[in-house]
């Protein structure tokens, strides 16, 4: 259970960082986009850049649901253990 936690936590910071990655990454397009002769190319990165930000989101969400699902596993199972006792 520690390392479906651990794993989901990390699931979440990669996911994060990818995130803020491509914002990054967009923003720096908009800066720089006059030194492109074809816009097009903007156009493809952003939307290739949009695309990742989607599936990290997604990555992030699931990660975090599975998170909630197994503190709430952890908890019930700390609250049986101590049941037995009583």
């Amino acid at each position: 259970m520690i390392f479906g936690i651990s794993n989901s936590i990390n699931t979440m910071n990669n996911s994060a960082f990818r995130m803020m990655s491509n914002n990054n990454a967009m923003m720096n397009l908009t800066s720089f986009a006059g030194n492109f002769g074809n816009l097009s190319t903007v156009h493809q990165a952003e939307k290739s850049l949009l695309m990742d930000n989607s599936q990290s989101q997604l990555m992030y969400k699931i990660s975090e649901a599975q998170l909630k699902a197994l503190k709430k596993l952890e908890k019930e199972n700390i609250k049986r253990t101590f049941s037995a006792f009583a």
